[in-house]
């Protein structure tokens, strides 16, 4: 049943009144609500009661003095303040069917009379009577967590000659908003503290990757930031987005475990965002909310398709801009292995065909799967691996600058203790525990800086490694749990022997490890793939031998109340030296059976 036949009215959209003429049927079946549209909400609760006590002044409804009695002045509102947001007058000049009305202010009955008040129409369902129509669909996330856009249906029919401002801003925002994971976000609340960089450390790495961020004439467009965990790679990439703020850019930090910044299918949709909203972007924000107009449901299809029509394609728009910077750090903490190649593979072709237009700068512990996927021949030539190297000499900068803050700020307990504390050769004992990273030494500070204890007898617990309920080590124990962890549980016997000869036992060559523990060749590689960030595997020729990163790792290992299941146990050495026994024999034995063999006339 048509709500217009042949006529002209006014019709509500979006907190804008619009003119319309002609013959107009809407149908749908979707049920809308007002939470997406708080501007309309309390207006159109009880659009009698809300528009005579004067709150219709939201909707751009005032009064003026030079029209004529018995009538108000309407015009049209803005959402979002982008009254002159150049992407509103394309959208305006775009096409004569979205044309705004020829004038921007129209007159309309006196809302005094409340009998002259049309009544908004119900849509036709039997359950809830619609507040508004708008184009903007509902959002929902399925099962994997990925942005689904549910499209009910609604249809326009026979709308001819229907004229209005097509006025997408707000709805394309929103919609880019909800597909936003805020965990993700540089200075997310929910992230909150970030890690950062002590400002008297790392001071020449941020330079270098500031400058190469925002240089427009670079050789390579992407920077891979490896190192093993522990080493400071998210407090770098958190204080170089505090240096890059005025920069056009976005930023995501995967979480592992994490619904939304822990999913890839949030990724690219997150930095749209960011590159939307900035500032300097309003060209390039145009750009994307067109194809968000074209397509809705771009926010809820792959990761290759969210890129291309939200990133690549608005680029396209800039004109001798700098490039775009896009952060990615914790790649390793993303759902999935195949998830975190597929998104280093969509980069690298990304900028393949763009490197003078963005900058991907991406940080991970040096997993086996990442460092495969930057050794393919697609990415040689356009990207460049930056090891974050140990530093003891930052760490000691780190330790001195915390402990003068600790002994400044525990005023009460630390005013008889003479500085500065503590003597320097603990903290160069400290810093020789570190190997050079940052995870040791903040764990250590953590521990110390308790306000409910005192310093120099928390500092004394590290020194003296007794176990205590509160382990000075909790969030060092948790990260070493959280990595072994990831091996299957068929290996974990195998693994803690591995562990044990190096730890213990000094046998460090994988060789050596394998004829010892009668392993088949490359099983000791094969069970150590998934702990590059805690084991370093040295190559020289045809041997390889392994090392820890951290000299705290096999102090982990050696506490059951730290290590739980990786414990190395008074088990674990006795099947290593049975095993030791067996092999030592195997070439006695096989001698022995040679010369009995040789003895009865055959060819052993």
């Amino acid at each position: 049943m048509p709500m217009f036949s042949g006529g002209s009215g006014y019709q509500i959209n979006g907190g804008t009144f619009y003119e319309v003429s002609g013959d107009v049927n809407l149908e749908t079946h979707q049920h809308l609500t007002l939470a997406n549209y708080p501007r309309l909400r309390g207006a159109l609760q009880d659009p009698q009661e809300n528009l005579l006590n004067g709150t219709s002044d939201r909707l751009g409804v005032e009064r003026n003095p030079s029209t004529r009695s018995g009538h108000r002045v309407v015009s049209r509102a803005m959402p979002y303040d982008m009254s002159s947001d150049p992407c509103l007058s394309d959208v305006e000049n775009s096409s004569p069917a979205r044309r705004a009305p020829s004038s921007s202010i129209v007159s309309m009955p006196s809302m005094q009379d409340s009998s002259s008040i049309p009544r908004l129409p119900h849509w036709q369902s039997h359950q809830h009577p619609a507040a508004e129509y708008s184009p903007l669909p509902d959002v929902t996330h399925n099962v994997d967590g990925l942005p689904q856009v549910i499209h009910g249906p609604a249809t326009v029919l026979n709308a001819n000659n229907v004229h209005f401002n097509n006025q997408y801003g707000d709805v394309g925002l929103e919609l880019l908003y909800r597909s936003v994971s805020q965990a993700a976000l540089y200075n997310s609340a929910e992230t909150f503290p970030q890690p950062k960089c002590h400002p008297e450390t790392r001071i020449e790495m941020l330079n270098y990757l500031y400058e190469w961020a925002t240089s427009s004439d670079v050789a390579y467009p992407i920077c891979w930031l490896h190192g093993p965990a522990g080493a400071g790679k998210s407090a770098i990439m958190q204080t170089l987005c505090h240096h890059l703020q005025e920069a056009r850019g976005g930023s995501f930090f995967f979480k592992r475990g994490h619904a939304t910044s822990g999913n890839a299918n949030w990724l690219f949709a997150t930095l749209a965002y960011q590159l939307a909203v900035h500032k300097q972007n309003s060209v390039f924000r145009c750009a994307i909310l067109r194809r968000l107009q074209d397509d809705p449901s771009v926010t809820a299809r792959t990761m290759e398709i969210q890129l291309e029509e939200l990133i690549v394609k608005p680029s396209r728009s800039l004109r001798n801009a700098p490039p775009l910077i896009l952060l990615i750090d914790g790649l390793d903490e993303c759902i999935g292995e195949e998830a975190q190649r597929q998104i280093l593979h969509l980069i690298g072709d990304t900028a393949c065909r763009h490197p003078f237009t963005f900058r991907f700068l991406i940080a991970s512990r040096p997993e086996a799967h990442i460092k495969d996927v930057f050794n393919d021949l697609s990415f040689r030539g356009i990207f460049r691996s930056i090891n974050i190297n140990k530093s003891f000499h930052d760490v000691r900068k780190y330790l001195c600058g915390e402990f003068a803050r600790i002994h400044r700020e525990h005023k009460d307990t630390m005013a008889k203790v003479s500085a500065p504390w503590p003597p320097e050769h603990i903290i160069d004992v400290l810093v020789e525990k570190s190997s050079g990273h940052f995870i040791y030494a903040s764990t250590v500070i953590k521990f110390i800086d308790d306000k409910y204890f005192r310093p120099t007898q928390r500092l004394a617990v590290i020194q003296s490694l007794v176990p205590s309920f509160d382990s000075p080590f909790g969030a060092l124990d948790q990260l070493y749990c959280q990595i072994l962890s990831r091996i299957p549980s068929q290996f974990h016997d195998k693994l803690c022997q591995i562990l044990c000869l190096v730890a213990d036992f000094g046998i460090k060559h994988i060789g050596h490890i394998e004829q010892l523990l009668q392993l088949d060749s490359g099983d000791v590689l094969l069970t150590l793939r998934g702990l590059h960030s805690l084991i370093e595997i040295h190559s020289y020729y045809n041997y390889n031998d392994l090392s820890f990163h951290h000299a705290s790792f096999p102090d982990f290992l050696r506490d059951a109340s730290r290590s739980s299941n990786f414990f190395l146990s008074l088990r674990v050495r006795m099947h290593i030296l049975c095993a030791s026994f067996v092999t030592l024999s195997i070439p006695k034995a096989c001698h022995d059976q040679g010369n009995i063999a040789a003895d009865s006339g055959c060819v052993a």
